[in-house]
């Protein structure tokens, strides 16, 4: 049961990251979008 929670908190980390990542290259511009889903 706590590793599903824990899975599911990750999962929220990586929203937001995502999230603010999207929202920083949408106002600085493109370039940044290479250093959010690059890793992937």
């Amino acid at each position: 049961m706590s590793k599903k929670k824990a899975n599911q908190r990750t999962a929220e980390q990586v929203a937001i990251a995502t999230g603010v990542c999207v929202l920083t290259s949408t106002i600085v511009g493109t370039l940044i979008v290479d250093g959010c889903f690059g890793d992937d």
